[in-house]
């Protein structure tokens, strides 16, 4: 996979800022590696899924408390 920008993640979250993007893009593309989410079909699913848990990423903590 190509390496992982600001730019790459602002495109994937569309509400992310450019700022956020920049400085989350290091840290996701260490979790894409470590997760080991190496195809386009895994891609897929992990920032669909992350994006709808949390609202492109603008929740990073449970907001509904001890669920």
């Amino acid at each position: 996979m190509r390496k992982l920008t600001g730019a790459t993640l602002q495109k994937l979250f569309p509400t992310l800022k450019r700022e956020t993007a920049q400085r989350y893009a290091e840290h996701y593309a260490d979790a894409l590696k470590y997760g080991e989410i190496n195809t386009r079909r895994r891609l897929c699913a992990f920032v669909a899924q992350q994006g709808l848990e949390s609202s492109d990423l603008k929740y990073l903590r449970e907001i509904w408390g001890n669920t």
